[in-house]
Order: C-alpha cells, then sequence, then structure tokens
C-alpha cells in the first residue's frame, strides 16, 4: 500500500508503507488507524471517480484534496476535430477510407 508522508497539510514523501518503515512490523491486516495518524501518513488513492466518455486520469504529484492524498487527476479529453478529414467506413467492404488513403480492416 502507497502512503504518504504529510506535514502542515503538504506532502512530503510517497512510498510503499513497508519501505517508508523499515524497522516496523505489521500485522496481517496491514497498517492499524492509529499507526496513520500517530505518523502524519496517509494511504494514497490512486483513482478517483470520472466520467470515462468525456475524462481520463492522468498521473500527477501527489496532492491533498478533501483530506485525501491522490497521485491522479482527472483531465478531460481533446476533442476530435472530423472536420479536416472525412471518414468514412464501409462494413460490407471491410475498408476504411480515410482521405486519400485506404486500410484493410
Amino acid at each position: 500500500m502507497l502512503v504518504a508522508k504529510v506535514v502542515n497539510n503538504q506532502v512530503i514523501e510517497v512510498a510503499d508503507y513497508r519501505a517508508m518503515f523499515p524497522n516496523t512490523s505489521f500485522s496481517a491486516q496491514g497498517v492499524h488507524p492509529s499507526f496513520f495518524e500517530e505518523n502524519n501518513i496517509k494511504e494514497v488513492n490512486v483513482f478517483k471517480p470520472y466520467d470515462h466518455a468525456t475524462e481520463f486520469l492522468e498521473p500527477c504529484e501527489a496532492y491533498i484534496e478533501d483530506g485525501k492524498v491522490y497521485t491522479v487527476k482527472v483531465s478531460t479529453k481533446p476533442a476530435i476535430d472530423l472536420s479536416t478529414e472525412e471518414i468514412v467506413i464501409f462494413p460490407e467492404a471491410d475498408t476504411i477510407f480515410s482521405g486519400n488513403n485506404a486500410d484493410s480492416i
């Protein structure tokens, strides 16, 4: 599990909890909730909800939002401009025509 060391509401370090605390033994259940508070660490989130049709997740530097640490941000997918090139698909021909080029499927 990735954790972040947080001091004065700033992310100082991100690492696997075993690497960050190599001399500490953890139970099979992992890190106890009190350990997080005592050592100023927070679990790192590598997912955020997003609209799959119009957005995507992009890796980024660790940041704090709503009391949680994230290493991804939600970005908007670039718009595809089809006005510069006409694309025609003929399913029965198994060929895609794009401009002056034709590619077999």
